[in-house]
C-alpha cells in the first residue's frame, strides 16, 4: 500500500532568539531579598539577579523575608504570593506596619 502527499520542500531558516543569552549590558546596584519557595526558581531569579550586578538575599519563606528586612534592610523585596510558614501577602502586610514602604 503506497499513497503520495504533494507538499512543498522543507527549508530550515535560521532565527534570532528574543531573548539575548548576553549577560545584560545595564548593571544595576542594591540588595535585593527575594523570598520564593521552591529551590529551582529561587536559585534562577538569584543568577539573573546577580547577572544584573545586584546583592541578592534569597530565603524560602515569608517568616524569613520578614526577619531578614528587619536585619538586613535590603533596598527592594521580592515575594512570592504562596510560601508555606508565611505567605507573601502576610509578609508584606507585617512589613508595611513595620513601617516599610
Amino acid at each position: 500500500f503506497i499513497f503520495n502527499v504533494p507538499c512543498k520542500e522543507y527549508t530550515p531558516r535560521l532565527v534570532s532568539p528574543d531573548i539575548s543569552t548576553q549577560p545584560p549590558s545595564t548593571q544595576l546596584t542594591g540588595r535585593v531579598l527575594l523570598a520564593e519557595d521552591h529551590p529551582d526558581n529561587r536559585r534562577l531569579i538569584s543568577r539573573f539577579l546577580k547577572s544584573m550586578g545586584l546583592e541578592v538575599i534569597a530565603v524560602s519563606n515569608g517568616e524569613q523575608a520578614v526577619e531578614q528586612c528587619l536585619s538586613e534592610f535590603p533596598d527592594i523585596v521580592l515575594l512570592d504570593i504562596q510560601m508555606p510558614v508565611m505567605d507573601g501577602l502576610s509578609a508584606f502586610e507585617l512589613l508595611k506596619k513595620c513601617g516599610f514602604n
